[in-house]
């Protein structure tokens, strides 16, 4: 348990710069639907293609997660989220000259996906530096900054098309997001925060920070002072070997991974469906929107719930689940306007599960490990990202309806949900592993 000399009031600073960074970086690439139609009407593109280009920047931003998080072990968080922040300028700011699709796909996709992915993986092992006990409440309010981002981004996005272009518009939120960089400078290690120019409470947390030492300090023994122990780093990939043997780390990444494949579903094809079924276009489109600003609502307040009643994250992740996966699977059997926007409002309440695993595997494979398990569980969420909304989109070719796509989704919530269940047989097995190997006395 944190106590509260280790928890400075910095982290609240910390955590609002985490919250607007995701907001900058996720929340920007993820606002690429105001530039397709321009993008098809520019370069006379087929929508499938102009589409891929838009999706390009999330899912290699998370296919290059272990790689991230290997730059983030060697040259620090700070580094890679000012690293970060300008990779995403550089990218957006050269799609002003793009000239094809193909072009885009560099400028527009890989680039700003690798900044975009530094800097989720640096903010994240912020969080986790930070936030302990709490950690699932840091990481709603974290996740409601992205919702924030998507829909500052999209109406900012829209207004500068409107008065710039699509090629000013890229140059001018190319800008925006060099503000990352500022975000990054945040990056305050724990050892540094009683004395930081960036902490106005340096003065009062250095005391703390002083008497807290003195008592740790008394309460070692002479042998401990004479002869500290070091823990010597293995390398990324030796970590990760071990990582990918624990069945808890198994259990936790197959979960996200058939979450990410159908958590998707929604935010891709729910204005499509409603646009299928003949509902007005300008009203479909609402459905976007009405899924970020519930997203906004949700997930701090699903996150402050299950904290407050002491639910362990991996419950609470598999109880919003179930609940998000029977609501997508039984869509179906309510599909007018206001069903779909009730789907939508659930959909954005029920949105903090991403946060809720992340969470979950802070606290059951230790916080020094959680840079490592993160970055695997990026890489295969954009699989995900890419899996999902495919195969709902090939049930559609094959139904000629939307339904057995939203059914898909909702049993694959709903099997993530049950994965957890796990839980219970792997710590008896823990506890028993553990026992074999007291020796007998």
């Amino acid at each position: 348990m944190t106590t509260q000399a280790e928890k400075p009031k910095f982290r609240w600073i910390a955590l609002t710069v985490s919250s607007i960074a995701y907001g900058l970086s996720f929340g920007t690439i993820q606002s690429v639907g105001v530039l397709y139609p321009e993008w098809i009407r520019a370069f006379n593109a087929p929508a499938k293609y102009a589409s891929f280009v838009g999706s390009l920047p999330t899912s290699f931003g998370c296919f290059v997660g272990p790689i991230c998080g290997m730059a983030v072990g060697k040259f620090g968080c700070r580094v890679c989220g000012i690293i970060g922040g300008f990779l995403m300028f550089l990218g957006l700011a050269a799609s002003y000259f793009a000239t094809s699709l193909l072009y885009l796909v560099f400028s527009f996709g890989i680039i700003p996906g690798f900044g975009a992915g530094l800097v989720i993986v640096s903010f994240s092992s912020v969080i986790n530096s930070y936030f302990a006990g709490d950690r699932a409440i840091a990481e709603g309010v974290v996740g409601s900054g992205i919702c924030v981002g998507i829909f500052f981004t999209s109406f900012m996005l829209q207004q500068f098309v409107e008065a710039y272009s699509w090629q000013g518009a890229m140059l001018l939120v190319g800008a925006y997001c060099l503000n990352l960089c500022v975000c990054g400078a945040f990056f305050v290690k724990k050892s540094k925060i009683s004395f930081h120019p960036l902490n106005p409470w340096k003065n009062a947390e250095r005391i703390q920070q002083t008497i807290t030492l003195k008592i740790i300090s008394s309460q070692k023994s002479d042998e401990e002072k004479m002869s500290p122990v070091e823990i010597p780093k293995e390398h990324f990939l030796l970590r990760s070997r071990h990582l990918w043997k624990n069945p808890v780390f198994l259990m936790i990444i197959t979960s996200e991974f058939m979450s990410w494949c159908a958590m998707i579903v929604p935010y891709v094809h729910l204005v499509e469906r409603a646009r299928y079924q003949g509902i007005e276009p300008n009203i479909a489109a609402w459905l976007s929107s009405t899924i970020g600003l519930a997203g906004i609502l949700g997930r701090p307040m699903t996150a402050t719930i299950s904290t407050c009643l002491k639910i362990h994250p991996l419950w609470a992740f598999s109880i919003n689940q179930a609940c998000l996966g029977i609501a997508t699977f039984l869509s179906p059997y309510w599909s007018s306007i206001y069903g779909l926007f009730a789907l939508a409002i659930i959909t954005g309440l029920l949105s903090n599960g991403y946060g809720f695993i992340k969470t979950s595997a802070a606290v059951m494979l230790g916080r020094q490990h959680f840079v490592d398990a993160y970055s695997w569980m990026l890489f295969l969420e954009g699989i995900g990202i890419c899996v999902g909304p495919f195969l709902a989109g090939v049930l559609v070719d094959v139904t000629h309806s939307y339904d057995w796509s939203f059914r898909f989704a909702g049993i694959m919530l709903t099997t993530s949900a049950l994965l957890c269940l796990l839980k219970i047989p792997l710590k008896k097995w823990e506890a028993r592993s553990e026992n074999d190997d007291i020796p007998n006395l």
